[in-house]
């Protein structure tokens, strides 16, 4: 899964981390990754703070 934050920022998610999601930058500007559950993902897509590149769509559109 590849999402785009609402600033424009591209992650892709690298592995799991306990059951959670683990993202890391594409652009390689820093080295910090976001760790988020199943359900806080789609939250932030519901929310219309992530939209994911992989399915070409947000799953909630605003």
């Amino acid at each position: 899964m590849t999402v785009i934050t609402k600033r424009g920022r591209v992650y892709k998610m690298v592995g799991t981390w306990d059951g959670d999601l683990v993202f890391a930058p594409e652009d390689g500007l820093d080295d910090q990754v976001m760790i988020y559950s199943k359900d806080e993902v789609d939250e932030l897509l519901k929310q219309g703070k992530f939209y994911d590149v992989t399915t070409g769509q947000s799953a909630y559109p605003n």
